[in-house]
Parts: structure tokens; sequence; C-alpha cells
């Protein structure tokens, strides 16, 4: 009877593995038959979608790319009359009045400036150079 029981089981076991395995072929490929179709088709539409969001894009940046050389164009042709206007013109009046004579009657001041400054420096070094000898002799 143990016998017969364990054949009966083992029969059933095994049929119900190839039952297993026909229903996993089975579902393997109505999923390829049903959902391969879909997912291409899928893939296919973003594709269109994404081509369409691409080409919208760039037609933008185009347009908003052109608008902007156009206002960067005005911007710089307002700057260029500023410039050459108002810029040069008062900065060479300046130059004229103001800076030539302050340049030539303040170049010798600059220059006795620069004289006192390198004797004072001089002195100064002299000075640190006898106190750093007059340290080294004590120590």
């Amino acid at each position: 009877v143990r016998d017969a029981l364990r054949r009966t089981l083992g029969a059933v076991w095994t049929r119900a593995g190839e039952l297993d395995q026909r229903t996993a072929a089975i579902a393997e490929r109505v999923v390829r038959s049903v959902f391969s179709p879909a997912a291409r088709a899928i893939s296919r539409a973003a594709r269109d979608v994404w081509r369409v969001l691409d080409g919208a894009c760039s037609v933008v940046w185009n347009r908003v790319h052109n608008v902007g050389c156009d206002v960067w164009m005005v911007v710089e042709g307002a700057c260029d009359v500023v410039w050459n206007r108002v810029v040069l013109p008062v900065t060479v009046r300046v130059y004229r009045r103001v800076l030539v004579p302050v340049a030539t009657g303040g170049w010798r001041a600059a220059v006795q400036a620069a004289k006192a400054t390198h004797s004072a420096c001089t002195a100064g070094a002299r000075a640190a150079r006898g106190l750093a000898r007059s340290l080294w002799r004590c120590a």
C-alpha cells in the first residue's frame, strides 16, 4: 500500500511539474504575443512625442535666441552711443582740465614725497640694524 501510495503521489507530483512547465510556457507566449506589441507601440508613441517636443523646443529656443540677439544689438548700440557721446568726451575734458595740471604741478611734490619716504625707510633700516647688533652683542 505504501509503495502504491508513493508511486501515485510521485506520478501526481511529476504531472504537476509538467503542468507547471506547460503553464509557464503558455504564460510566456501570451505575454510575448500581447504585451510585446503593446510595449513596442508605447515605445514608438513615446519616441514620436519626444520628437515633437524636441522640435517644439528647438523652434522656441531659436525664436528666443533671435529675440535675445536683437535685444543685445540694441543694447550694444545704445552703449556705443553713450560711450562715444558722453563717457569719452567727459573723460577727455577731465583729463585735460584736471589731471594734466595736477600731474605737471604735482609731479614735483610726488617726487619729493618719494624721496622723503625713501630717506625715512633707509634711516629706519639703519636704526633697526644697529639695534639688532647691540642685542646680538649683549647675548
